[in-house]
């Protein structure tokens, strides 16, 4: 059963100042329905997580496949799993506390601290009185929505180079977004996507890849990957830089994916200036889509793409099984 909330025929056509880009184009979803369907008896697919609901007696022994974004609500990405649970049904990717987690960026901050692993420093502004707050960070500084995805309310304006600036981009989102606004040390350097396919006690896939500007290799080292960036620009291209990161981050990655517990597949940003990274945020519900980093990494490791689905479902299955099989009533 697949969830997706189709909105528009192409990326190229979404409107990067808006607060619906978390949804999905049709050329990602028939992606990810033909992959399916390359590897199911049958794919359904649902628009809603009503939708989902009104259907759900329908669907208790199958396996549901999410990639829906919704809107507004700071708990949409827990939707889902949180349903399933609630039903006993299989479903595939992070469960209600991991997406909750990784979808406050200040709570995903404080996690990746206490593994041992750097992020830039930052403040969070919850209300118009903590605005001078900001100017306890270094600058230049990058200015975003605490709770959004998919570059959500960063353009190529959000980094300020001057507390001024930086405090009105701040009450600006504050009022925009109706939500607390995370201020954060802007890091040059890298932009990194460490993929990881894996259930809660192994790793199957680890790969570093690299996003990089075609025209410009230091193109991060001074700007963001905005929405206009990630969503519309033709500009960036993928490549595989895992041999690079040293030993010990590699394994301090790895021990955050595995204590995430339930996550099937995470993507993991972050910008790597010499051997040194820095997290910018996790990312539970990664874009899937034939030309994104996980099938960059997956080819690297002789996996296409319909194989690359398969196993994050299988690594969903594992699981189960592990959870299911302990002997105590369902």
């Amino acid at each position: 059963m697949l969830l997706a909330d189709r909105t528009y025929k192409k990326s190229e056509e979404s409107d990067i100042n808006s607060n619906r880009l978390e949804m999905v184009c049709d050329e990602y979803f028939e992606d990810i329905f033909n992959g399916l369907s390359k590897i199911a008896v049958e794919v359904i697919h649902y628009n809603t997580p009503q939708n989902f609901i009104d259907n759900i007696k329908k669907h208790t022994d199958a396996v549901v496949f999410s990639i829906y974004g919704g809107f507004g609500s700071r708990n949409r990405m827990a939707l889902v799993p949180a349903i399933c649970e609630a039903y006993n049904i299989k479903y595939v990717g992070g469960d209600t506390y991991a997406r909750i987690i990784c979808q406050d960026k200040q709570l995903t901050k404080e996690f990746v601290k206490k593994l041992g692993l750097s992020t830039p420093g930052y403040i969070l502004i919850e209300e118009a009185t903590q605005l001078d707050l900001a100017t306890s960070l270094k600058l230049p500084l990058i200015i975003k929505p605490n709770m959004e995805g998919s570059s959500i309310g960063i353009d190529r304006d959000s980094i300020a180079h001057d507390y001024p600036t930086a405090i009105r981009l701040a009450e600006k989102g504050l009022t925009k977004y109706a939500q607390p606004i995370l201020v954060e040390e802007f890091v040059g350097g890298r932009e990194i996507n460490i993929c990881i396919i894996g259930d809660t006690k192994n790793i199957q896939l680890f790969e570093a890849i690299e996003n990089y500007n075609v025209g410009s290799p230091t193109y991060f080292d001074s700007n963001v990957f905005s929405a206009y960036d990630k969503h519309v620009s033709d500009d960036f291209r993928l490549k595989t830089i895992t041999s690079e990161l040293k030993s010990d981050t590699i394994h301090l990655l790895k021990k955050l994916f595995l204590s995430l517990g339930k996550m099937d597949y995470l993507r993991i940003d972050g910008k790597l200036s010499g051997p040194e990274l820095q997290i910018i945020e996790l990312t539970p519900d990664g874009y899937i889509g034939k030309d994104s980093a996980f099938t960059v990494a997956s080819s690297y490791n002789n996996l296409d793409y319909h194989k690359m689905l398969l196993a994050i479902i299988d690594n969903s299955l594992a699981y189960y099984q592990t959870q299911y099989s302990s002997g105590k009533e369902n």
